[in-house]
């Protein structure tokens, strides 16, 4: 398919802004939304160009930009509830310049933590999957609960903490896709 039909190019950008003022929510904030909004626009063009040109760097920079617009979100989650400092900032960027770098630097490493991100097979990550599955369905019962408790500001910091994991491990799995897809790494199934 290479045409992309006007209903799906619509479809696009009115989902980029809506998660563009998702984004800049629970404060309101016109960076977080200007941010989220420019992001949204590097998403949709290179997602559409990224399709049309089966361009590689283009999908990534496509798969980048919707995770990094969820990194905007956790930042700004973390600065309704704790404020946001330069010490967070620069741990934040330090540690998405190691997750990138990281396929890079030490395949046997990205490997196996690409692997147990996907498919756990030691038991930690075992735990930590079976762990998350059962918690998953109590999540929004638990997060509601608290929210009409008053305690939002816990909340906003632990879904922040936790949307910024999440930030880092998308950047990760993209990362070491397209490095094993571009360098055509063997990656070895035991």
């Amino acid at each position: 398919m290479d045409e992309i039909s006007n209903k799906i190019i619509i479809e696009k950008i009115l989902a980029y802004i809506a998660f563009s003022i998702i984004a800049a929510t629970p404060s309101v904030s016109w960076t977080y939304f200007f941010i989220s909004l420019g992001i949204s626009t590097v998403a949709l063009v290179s997602g559409i160009y990224g399709n049309l040109k089966r361009n590689k760097e283009l999908t990534l920079l496509h798969h980048l930009s919707i995770i990094m617009m969820l990194g905007v979100y956790a930042l700004n989650l973390l600065d309704a509830s704790i404020g946001l400092s330069w010490n967070l900032l620069r741990w934040f960027s330090l540690s998405i310049l190691i997750v990138v770098t990281l396929p890079f630097i030490n395949k046997r490493l990205s490997e196996f933590l690409y692997r147990e991100q996907v498919a756990p097979q030691t038991i930690i990550g075992r735990m930590i999957i079976i762990v998350s599955l059962a918690i998953a369905p109590f999540a929004g019962v638990i997060g509601a609960s608290f929210g009409s408790l008053g305690g939002n500001q816990g909340i906003f910091a632990v879904a922040g903490f936790l949307m910024s994991f999440a930030t880092l491990g998308g950047v990760f799995f993209n990362f070491h896709r397209y490095a094993t897809d571009q360098f055509r790494w063997i990656v070895r199934n035991k």
